[in-house]
């Protein structure tokens, strides 16, 4: 994540759970606690590691094969707006979600021209035309949109 105001948000699959999600939060402070004789006291303070990023995994939870479930911590939620809508009004830690992270437009120059192998889903290219990267689903195979939106 790269950008720096604190409860900027965004969602990605996990790489260490297969079908589980990861929510990262950008976070500015640190939550501390401190015990004298008496007393405990829990306190924000700034966060000296700067741009720090929390990782929470959100579990995605099927009881029966027509539902599916999403759990983070001992909260849980139909659906991953519902969770997201929630944690907007709440805080998660120390910080709510305030709003996605901007996503990023990649955009490739094709280094040769690609007819295509006949399948229905391939985009044919010419060399050094513009392509806008949808997702890389593959290492060599990834999906793309031209300049005509195809």
């Amino acid at each position: 994540m790269s950008e720096n105001e604190t409860g900027v948000f965004l969602v990605r699959n996990s790489t260490t759970i297969v079908g589980d999600l990861v929510l990262c939060v950008r976070s500015s402070e640190m939550l501390h606690s401190f015990v004298d004789d008496m007393h405990s006291f829990i306190c924000l303070l700034p966060n000296r590691e700067d741009n720090k990023v929390s990782h929470y995994i959100i579990n995605k939870i099927q009881p029966s094969a027509d539902q599916t479930r999403f759990r983070i911590g001992d909260q849980m939620f139909p659906d991953v707006p519902a969770l997201l809508n929630f944690y907007k009004l709440h805080y998660l830690d120390t910080t709510p979600l305030i709003r996605p992270a901007s996503k990023r437009v990649e955009k490739v120059r094709a280094r040769y021209d690609f007819e295509g192998s006949g399948d229905s889903d391939d985009l044919p290219f010419r060399k050094n035309e513009v392509l806008t990267v949808i997702s890389k689903d593959e290492d060599q195979w990834w999906t793309a949109r031209n300049s005509l939106g195809q």
